[in-house]
């Protein structure tokens, strides 16, 4: 009969025990569980990080290659001779319109003058009046001005003319200014650059003619590029659109005093 208090509090201490363990197995879980949030945050955020890198990157490749398509016509010869003075229709028919759009996809070629008004304009491959391209020029002004400020750091006098040092595709430092923004309603890459030679023509003076030109990315072009990046459903929307659970942004810096917009899509990893 003496054994029945011994009994009890080994009882007792045989709960305790198991109270004891059972916490120190939530507090683990809990541990674990909150590790393994902070991991999960950390991963998303440094994915995130790296498909805004890839979305940057893209649109810098996209830059590059529209003013390498572009300078197919300002930095050569014949053109600086058949556009730096008087503007010949004829070349802007031939070797701007005819070929530019079917080939290039450039949507819009603008020779501007040295007071920034429209010399000759294409629009695809048709040549139309000055006015149907000015939302273009009124939206790429600082860009003209930059392409300028560019050449004039660049031009060299020779003789009773001028040319310039420097290949002006130069990834380092390049003669054209340009940028991804929304002109007239539609995204796309605009590059400015001065006319200059390739080889023996010169500039009769030092203040050239800048070839402006747009070419669009569409939404569907927008879509496939994202498909290519692993960014699902890439979009261009307003900066005041609800980001969907799940989903990244990349603002667009554009045009100073544009609206913001960003881009927006929704991550095919994991």
């Amino acid at each position: 009969m003496s054994k029945s208090a011994p009994d009890h509090t080994k009882k007792s201490l045989t709960t305790t025990i198991y109270v004891l363990c059972a916490a120190i197995a939530l507090i683990f879980a809990i541990t674990n569980l909150g590790v393994l949030k902070m991991a999960g945050g950390q991963a998303d955020a440094v994915r995130d990080k790296l498909e805004r890198r890839l979305l940057e990157d893209e649109l810098s490749h996209q830059i590059t290659a529209a003013a390498r398509d572009q300078a197919q016509i300002s930095h050569w010869d014949n053109a600086v001779n058949a556009l730096s003075d008087s503007v010949s229709l004829d070349f802007v028919e031939t070797e701007i319109a005819d070929w530019l759009w079917t080939d290039f996809g450039i949507g819009v070629s603008v020779v501007v003058d040295v007071d920034n008004t429209a010399a000759a304009s294409v629009l695809e491959d048709d040549v139309v009046p000055a006015h149907v391209v000015q939302p273009y020029l009124a939206g790429s002004t600082e860009l003209i001005e930059r392409a300028r400020g560019k050449f004039d750091k660049a031009k060299v006098k020779v003789n009773n003319g001028y040319t310039i040092v420097g290949e002006p595709l130069n990834r380092e430092n390049p003669l054209y200014a340009a940028d991804i923004r929304v002109l007239d309603g539609q995204l796309g890459v605009v590059v400015a650059q001065a006319i200059v030679p390739d080889d023996v023509a010169m500039l009769t003076h030092g203040a050239p003619k800048i070839l402006l030109t747009f070419k669009p990315i569409s939404p569907e072009a927008l879509a496939v590029i994202g498909g290519h990046l692993g960014l699902d459903g890439l979009k261009l929307v307003d900066k005041a659109t609800p980001l969907p659970a799940g989903s990244s942004s990349f603002e667009l810096a554009g045009m100073p005093g544009q609206p913001s917009q960003v881009f927006q899509w929704t991550s095919l990893a994991p």
